[in-house]
C-alpha cells in the first residue's frame, strides 16, 4: 500500500502543477477544480482489485495506472486486450481520467491517439468547465507536438470554441504560451478570436490577442533584470506573432479571408503590372505577370519579348490555385 500512497501523492502534486501550466499568468481554468471533481474512489489509478482471484488481473490494473503516467502504449494495448479497462473515462482518486493524465504529463500523440481510439471522450468537461482541448492547446509539455494532439482532438469532435467557467478557450491558452502553430490551427478550424474571458481577478476581461500582447510585455525584461535587446526580442517574438495573426484574422473577418489575402495581392499586382503601374517580382514568379512596354515607346527584340511575355491568364489561375503562402494552415 505504500507504493499506492506514494503514487497518489505524486498524482496530487502533478494535478496541482497542471493548473499553472495550462493557464499561465491569466489562469486557463483547465485544472483548478478538477481535484474537487472526484470520480469513483480509487478509480483505475494504481488500484489493486481485492475481489479478483486472478492476481494477474490486479497486476494489469496496476500496470494500467503506470501506463497512464508513463505513456506506455504497449501496456495500454495489453490491458485493453485483457479486458481490464472497464471504463476508459473513469476518474481516479484525484478526479483525473487517463486522458487527463496523458495531457497533464505531456505524453506522446500516439498514446493520446490510442486512448481516443479506445473511446476516451474528447468533450468531457472538468469541474472548472475545461475540456481536453484546453489542456492540449495550453500546455508546454509536449515537446512542440501540441499541434499534432490538437488536430487529433479536433478531428475526433472536440469543440474548438468551448469555454471554461471563466470564459477561457483553447485559443487563449495557445496565445498565452506563444504557441504560434496551435493558434494557426485553431483559427483555421473555426476558433473565434473575439471571445473574451469572464470578468474577474485583476485583468478583467480579455480576448486571445490581448492575452498574447500581455504575455509579450511580461517577457520584456528591463536591464536591471539582466534583459538585453536581443534576448527580449527572442522571448517576445512568439507572443507578438500570435497577437499579429489574431489581429489580422479579426480584421479579415474570418480565417478563410485571411488565408486568401495573399492570392488577392498577387491578382492585384498582375493587373497593376499590365497597366504599367507596378513591376513584377524578380525570380520565377516574374513569368506570371505581364510587363508594360518600355516607357519610351521602343520595341523589344524578339528575344527580350519572349523573356517578358507572361504566361497565359489560364495558367496564372492554375498556378494561383496551387500556390501556398505562409497563411495556409
Amino acid at each position: 500500500m505504500e507504493a499506492v500512497d506514494d503514487a497518489n501523492s505524486h498524482a496530487n502534486e502533478s494535478a496541482s502543477d497542471s493548473g499553472s501550466d495550462d493557464g499561465g499568468s491569466h489562469g486557463s481554468g483547465s485544472s483548478d477544480d478538477e481535484e474537487s471533481e472526484s470520480g469513483d474512489e480509487g478509480g483505475w489509478f494504481m488500484q489493486q482489485d481485492e475481489s479478483d482471484d486472478d492476481v494477474s488481473v490486479g497486476s494489469l490494473r496496476s500496470e494500467l495506472g503506470g501506463a497512464a503516467m508513463s505513456g506506455d502504449v504497449d501496456v495500454l494495448e495489453r490491458c485493453h486486450e485483457a479486458g481490464t479497462i472497464d471504463d476508459i473515462d473513469k476518474r481516479d482518486c484525484v478526479g483525473m481520467s487517463m486522458l487527463d493524465r496523458a495531457l497533464t504529463y505531456g505524453h506522446s500523440p500516439d498514446f493520446v491517439r490510442k486512448l481516443v481510439e479506445l473511446g476516451a471522450s474528447v468533450t468531457r468537461v472538468s469541474g472548472s468547465g475545461a475540456t481536453p482541448l484546453h489542456s492540449a492547446a495550453g500546455s508546454l509539455r509536449f515537446g512542440g507536438r501540441n499541434c499534432e494532439i490538437v488536430k487529433l482532438l479536433l478531428d475526433r469532435g472536440a469543440q474548438v470554441n468551448a469555454q471554461a467557467k471563466n470564459g477561457w478557450t483553447a485559443l487563449m491558452g495557445a496565445a498565452n504560451h506563444g504557441s504560434v502553430d496551435v493558434v494557426r490551427t485553431l483559427l483555421s478550424r473555426g476558433a473565434d478570436p473575439t471571445l473574451r474571458t469572464s470578468a474577474g481577478r485583476m485583468w478583467g476581461t480579455s480576448d486571445a490577442e490581448e492575452i498574447a500582447r500581455d504575455e509579450a510585455d511580461e517577457n520584456t525584461w528591463p536591464p536591471s533584470w539582466g534583459g538585453d535587446e536581443q534576448e527580449n526580442f527572442r522571448r517576445r517574438l512568439p507572443y507578438v506573432t500570435c497577437a499579429t495573426i489574431l489581429a489580422d484574422v479579426g480584421r479579415a473577418g474570418s480565417w478563410a479571408r485571411y488565408a486568401r489575402a495573399p492570392r488577392y495581392d498577387l491578382l492585384a499586382l498582375r493587373v497593376l503590372c499590365q497597366q504599367g503601374r507596378a513591376k513584377p517580382p524578380s525570380g520565377v514568379l516574374a513569368r506570371l505577370f505581364p510587363n508594360a512596354p518600355p516607357a519610351d515607346g521602343s520595341r523589344r527584340s524578339p528575344r527580350l519579348s519572349a523573356i517578358f511575355r507572361p504566361l497565359p491568364k489560364e495558367v496564372f489561375w492554375t498556378v494561383l490555385a496551387y500556390w501556398r503562402s505562409d497563411r495556409d494552415a
